[in-house]
């Protein structure tokens, strides 16, 4: 992953202060299955979870 600015903003006259850095991901075949069915994963127990919330939401 390469961190590259995300936003450059001047904050009381200073110029080109980074206040964020977003990370471009460039996964292989491998990581990118394997990023997937962990998405996969973490969607299923977030919603499973909403589901035994006690107020349902």
């Amino acid at each position: 992953m390469l961190p590259v600015p995300a936003s450059r903003v001047t904050v009381r006259g200073w110029a080109g202060v980074i206040r964020a850095y977003k990370f471009l991901m460039r996964p292989t075949v491998g990581q990118r299955v394997a990023l997937g069915e962990m998405l996969r994963d973490h969607c299923s127990l977030y919603n499973g979870a909403l589901l035994k919330a006690p107020d349902g939401k």
